[in-house]
């Protein structure tokens, strides 16, 4: 009797202790606020899941300080990816209105998550009308190592 509690007790507290150590993994792909949703697609290569957040969100017209913060996952887990070498391009009407790799002033040079996840403000474009907007992500290079580039895509509504 004795040992079964025993055995018991040591069954809860490993339970406990997994499920600390995990908790902040799995809270990240989840909800942030209320109406908070990050968008998660995969890169068209199947090599990284890919999550959107814009902040504030709903994005706005007009607004001056909207960000994306994007996570790289390694595919089907909820662990980043470190060292992703990419760019993060805005699409109104198949017409590319911003690229994050010309505020650097490097256009050619991708930008690089160091761990796994970056946040770009967008200093010099703000939403003009409402719509849809699509967001390209390609992706370059992972752990330093060049890949023939996989593209992530989202549908972004701004609204008035």
């Amino acid at each position: 009797m004795m040992l079964s509690r025993y055995a018991f007790f040591l069954s809860v507290l490993s339970l406990l202790i997994v499920y600390s150590f995990s908790t902040p993994y799995l809270l990240y792909a989840q909800k942030s606020g209320t109406n908070k949703l990050p968008l998660q697609n995969v890169t068209s290569g199947s090599s990284l899941d890919v999550f959107l957040e814009p902040t504030p969100y709903p994005v706005k017209v007009n607004e001056s300080s909207t960000k994306f913060k994007i996570s790289f996952l390694m595919p089907g887990t909820n662990a980043l990816q470190e060292h992703v070498d990419f760019n993060l391009r805005i699409y109104d009407n198949n017409s590319r209105v911003f690229q994050a790799t010309n505020s650097t002033g490097q256009p050619e040079v991708p930008l690089h998550a160091t761990e796994g996840v970056m946040t770009i403000p967008m200093f010099n474009y703000k939403f003009n009308q409402p719509g849809q907007y699509r967001i390209e992500i390609p992706v370059y290079g992972i752990l330093f190592n060049p890949i023939r580039p996989e593209f992530a895509n989202f549908t972004l509504n701004v609204l008035s």
